[in-house]
């Protein structure tokens, strides 16, 4: 995978961590969803905002990583 390949999926997995992040602290400590740019800050800004941001990477990397794996045992799989 080329170097701007490989940062191009890491600010796409930043981009949706992200948004991930912030729709789970508006849904838990404010129980709203509403897409405005000051609510967004907000949560942002929220002292839970850094966990949140590293557990939804987590997650898109696992999944990330199951598909992989998935993927290449399917590859394996037809090669045999």
């Amino acid at each position: 995978m080329s170097e701007q390949l490989k940062h191009l999926r890491r600010v796409d997995t930043l981009m949706a961590a992200d948004n991930i992040a912030v729709t789970a602290i508006k849904y838990t400590f404010d129980g709203d969803l509403s897409g405005s740019p000051s609510q967004d800050a907000a949560a942002r800004s929220h002292p839970l905002f850094p966990a949140y941001l590293q557990a939804a990477a987590q997650q898109i990397a696992a999944d990330d990583i199951a598909t992989a794996v998935a993927a290449r045992e399917e590859r394996l799989l037809k090669q045999a």
